[in-house]
């Protein structure tokens, strides 16, 4: 890599084996991107086997994003030699859409067996299949079940998963003013650590529109350490 990310690796270094984590955030806010950096940055190690399961967007999609980011980090406009670059690559992807829990679970115990997987990303929780209970029920309960689920089997196969989940819209909120006991309880409980995506560009012309401060949480709050991870992305390359 020519261009190091000292906040990135600062945020991969706290996650553990064995454990579930969790990315939230509201949309636009840079989770997807978020999670593709570390899938990238993961990659760099010969230790390392990424499964990224993509619910909302195509592998194909998926790719040509991953290419403006690495284009961005190697200062290299030429397609082809990020085409090159991703040859040796040993993220797998998988974009089955609308998966339910049953599937996820057999597809990552796959991974592991097959290819000796140990970093999952699951992007995002919001697009799982949630029919394991009646519409009466709580969607929040059925949330809380696969979360539980995913850090049980994270235990069991000694692997990290990574999980995204999308908040709602809420103009101009602050992570100041997320409280987990009102907002996320039911995944704070349910999960080993969770960190909120922001980008302060959004809200302010002032800030850089390519930095996503990502925040870990403590307590009943986003009040830990906060991480700010720079990025480039090039909007000119082409698949």
């Amino acid at each position: 890599m020519k261009n190091e990310n000292m906040a990135l690796k600062k945020v991969i270094s706290t996650f553990e084996k064995g454990r579930l984590y969790c990315i939230v955030g509201q949309p636009t806010m840079g989770k997807s991107t978020l999670a593709r950096l570390m899938a990238i940055e993961l990659d760099t190690s010969p230790n390392n086997v990424i499964t990224f399961f993509n619910l909302e967007i195509s592998n194909i999609h998926f790719v040509n994003k991953v290419m403006r980011l690495l284009s961005g980090i190697t200062g290299e406009d030429n397609a082809e030699y990020i085409v090159d670059y991703l040859k040796d690559s040993k993220i797998d992807l998988d974009d089955t859409a609308h998966i339910d829990l049953n599937t996820l679970q057999s597809k990552i115990s796959e991974a592991v067996c097959d290819y000796n997987a140990n970093f999952i990303f699951i992007d995002y929780l919001n697009l799982m299949n949630h029919s394991l209970y009646s519409v009466s029920e709580s969607v929040k309960k059925s949330i809380t079940y696969i979360l539980r689920s995913l850090d049980m089997l994270a235990a069991n196969l000694h692997i990290t998963i990574v999980m995204l989940y999308q908040l709602e819209r809420v103009p101009k909120k602050k992570p100041d003013e997320y409280s987990i006991r009102q907002d996320l309880h039911h995944i704070a409980d349910a999960t080993d650590q969770l960190y909120l995506a922001y980008r302060p560009g959004l809200y302010n012309r002032s800030e850089n529109p390519h930095i996503i401060e990502v925040i870990k949480s403590r307590g009943d709050t986003f009040c830990g350490e906060k991480y700010n991870i720079e990025y480039n992305y090039n909007d000119t390359i082409t698949e």
